[in-house]
């Protein structure tokens, strides 16, 4: 499996950023979670992380810094908003 490099669902971590990604459909006006749960899942993994292990590797040693989760409801809520501020 290649290392994670800059796809289209990864977001800047430096600015403010959007999304693409397979898992949202629907219409720019009316989003919607293509998933089983409706539900998205965010993984936020630093740089070096990315460069140098896979995406298995990062999922079964859980080596990510955080992982949110976003109903369909809370993200029409919050207008497809999520803000992350680094603790």
């Amino acid at each position: 499996m290649p290392k994670i490099s800059s796809p289209d669902y990864r977001v800047n971590a430096y600015n403010r950023s959007s999304m693409n990604s397979p898992i949202i459909g629907g219409s720019a006006s009316y989003p919607l979670i293509n998933s089983k749960d409706s539900t998205l899942h965010v993984f936020f993994i630093s740089e070096s992380t990315m460069k140098n292990y896979t995406w298995k590797e990062i999922c079964e040693k859980q080596m990510y810094l955080k992982k949110e989760s976003y109903s369909q409801r809370l993200l029409d809520v919050k207008e497809w908003w999520i803000t992350y501020y680094k603790d």
